[in-house]
């Protein structure tokens, strides 16, 4: 067991030995003190004027002497026998208990998955175990659940007792990562963790934010739902009363991950579905080097790729020469397959393997331009069904966005996208929404499918699969 640095170790987990053995010796000296101050009484006895008496007591002591050496020394060591044995039984129910409820603790956290996220820039880890704190002194407590500082409690070297188990209220304390030792968000959950990618002004944080209202609106009456306000580096407060205002997010430009923290959860679950989704720099997809230095790719349980259609020039070009004016829309300027063969990659050096096993999900932005619809919004979707009646919706609608991407000379891509992927799905996704009037809230829609895919996938007391169109 390692060592607590700030817990004091529990009575029958070492003290108890001590005491134990202290109270067999003492009770043996204590046997061979009264064999000792009887032969000292031979020196006493003597009298010259009654000899005859003399002899009788030292016959006398000398039977109390065998007597207090022979049955002394049997009656100590009978109930050090007996000492030891009751000590034995109780330390076998304790340790019983001990291994039971340790082994129920562990086997819990296992089955439910129970781990946390850490949401602190730069750290971004995922962990099962935090570091708790003490509410009286604010010691960290390194490795709080049954141990042999304690079962049920441990006891902090200030004196207070501090819960070991979830069930008798460990969550509920002061929490921070055992990583970078930052406060992490207290609760117990089930964690997964998804990075969204893609270029540079392709709509990473507007998707991100318009994806977590719809979400938000969408589960409201059958789920219970709560984002976590004010992590260090979050910015949702700021972009839902921007996106109410009609004005687009401003994009991060933050070269680390940025964690966006909810939990979905059936109603009254102990055990809450804790989703963060890691938003970071479109630049930061231009160099390898700077992906791989992003820990939380490496908790990833499915990735989010945001593909700009505005970034594919033969599209762009297109809509040009059909007389729109693309700088209604922002478009990034990095290639949809460069940024593909720049992540694919990092992610392979990150797992040490060509094949990870990962789910990505697509989120075709900028859905609202008109052409588009064309290609593979509803009306399209419900023809090529029509027309392909094995197929389902998502299977349609996949093939009709993979149909435009290699109409539009991204093939590539989407070749790249099969090779590394274990399954694909593609999502027409818009943060504004068609008619928009400028000052007017965005009507975006869309936008929740791709992360209701991933989240239905990673939580089995979840259901979305009428709002992801299967």
């Amino acid at each position: 067991m390692k060592k607590e640095t700030y817990a004091i170790r529990g009575y029958f987990f070492g003290k108890n030995y001590s005491d134990l053995m202290s109270t067999i010796r003492d009770s043996f000296a204590n046997t061979w003190a009264g064999v000792v101050d009887t032969v000292k009484a031979f020196s006493d006895i003597w009298d010259d004027n009654n000899p005859f008496l003399a002899i009788g007591l030292y016959l006398f002591y000398t039977i109390m002497t065998v007597v207090r050496f022979v049955f002394g020394f049997l009656f100590t060591i009978l109930i050090s026998i007996l000492h030891i044995i009751i000590v034995t039984i109780v330390m076998v129910f304790i340790y019983l208990g001990y291994i039971i409820l340790a082994f129920i603790d562990k086997i819990y956290r296992q089955l439910k998955k129970i781990s946390n996220n850490c949401p602190n820039i730069g750290c971004n880890r995922k962990f099962d175990v935090p570091v708790y704190h003490c509410p009286k002194c604010g010691a960290p407590h390194k490795y709080l659940y049954p141990n042999s500082y304690g079962i049920l409690h441990h006891r902090c070297t200030c004196g207070e007792k501090l819960p070991t188990l979830l069930i008798n209220g460990r969550h509920k304390l002061e929490q921070t990562c055992p990583h970078c030792h930052g406060p992490v968000i207290k609760g117990i959950y089930s964690s997964t963790l998804f990075p969204v990618f893609g270029g540079k002004s392709s709509g990473k944080t507007c998707f991100i934010n318009a994806a977590i209202t719809e979400i938000e609106n969408q589960v409201e009456n059958k789920y219970e739902f709560k984002y976590f306000y004010d992590r260090l580096g979050d910015e949702r407060s700021r972009f839902e009363s921007m996106m109410k205002s009609g004005i687009l997010p401003t994009s991060t430009h933050d070269m680390n991950m940025l964690y966006y923290n909810f939990h979905i959860s059936p109603k009254k679950a102990v055990v809450k579905n804790f989703i963060s989704i890691a938003d970071i720099a479109g630049e930061t997809f231009t160099s390898s080097d700077a992906i791989t230095r992003q820990a939380g790719y490496k908790y990833a349980d499915a990735v989010i790729f945001v593909l700009d259609p505005l970034a594919i020039d033969m599209f762009r070009d297109r809509l040009v020469d059909e007389g729109y004016d693309v700088t209604d829309y922002s478009a990034s300027d990095q290639q949809v397959s460069d940024i593909l063969a720049t992540v694919l990659h990092s992610l392979d050096e990150l797992y040490h393997t060509t094949q990870w096993n990962l789910s990505l999900a697509v989120a075709v932005t900028k859905a609202d331009i008109p052409s588009l619809d064309e290609a593979y919004g509803e009306n399209a979707i419900q023809t090529y069904m029509t027309a392909n009646p094995n197929l389902n919706y998502m299977q349609a609608r996949d093939a009709l966005v993979e149909k435009f991407l290699i109409e539009n000379g991204e093939g590539n891509a989407v070749n790249l996208m099969k090779s590394k992927f274990k399954e694909i799905h593609y999502f027409p996704t818009s943060a504004i929404g068609k008619d928009h009037v400028e000052g007017e809230p965005f009507n975006s829609y869309g936008n929740a499918a791709p992360l209701l895919y991933v989240i239905n996938r990673a939580y089995k007391n979840l259901n979305f699969d009428k709002a992801i169109g299967r």
